[in-house]
């Protein structure tokens, strides 16, 4: 996983059973964010529509620990990609900003996130724990979608 000059960069690429436009509404409604995030556990405590300038919050559990991680949503271009850059984080990072993009294939859609990142803990620790989360979601689709 390479770095730029803003951080380090971690991929995740899942290929989910169902046309793009289908998994754009599903990604597009900030609550279904709960729906695939069992580790780490979280809640939207509150949305906008994801419009470019819209936002987030969501009430994080991390080890017991409680944590706000507000996200403003930078760009979104439907039903191609948007992106989402952390405006409140846990102390453990200092920047996080999320791709999401969405590539038609066929009757499925091959999602790609790029996480861009800053923390202070180790490359190594935040990317086992960022493969584990994603890993976690794309078994969640796979049930949705029925793979």
């Amino acid at each position: 996983m390479p770095e730029n000059e803003r951080g380090n960069v971690f991929t995740y690429e899942t290929v989910i059973d169902a046309p793009i436009q289908v998994v754009w509404e599903f990604f597009s409604e900030p609550i279904n964010l709960a729906k695939l995030s069992k580790f780490p556990k979280l809640e939207v405590d509150s949305a906008t529509k994801m419009v470019e300038g819209g936002s987030m919050t969501l009430k994080i559990r991390v080890c017991g620990f409680p944590f706000r991680w507000g996200v403003l949503f930078e760009k979104v271009e439907e039903p191609i990609c948007f992106i989402d850059h952390a405006t409140t984080l846990p102390f453990l990072f200092t920047d996080w900003r999320h791709e999401h993009q969405f590539i038609r294939d066929g009757d499925r859609t091959k999602m790609v996130d790029t996480v861009i990142y800053q923390s202070v803990l180790s490359k190594t620790i935040v990317n086992v724990f960022l493969e584990r989360m994603f890993r976690q979601r794309e078994d969640v689709l796979r049930q949705l979608y029925g793979q």
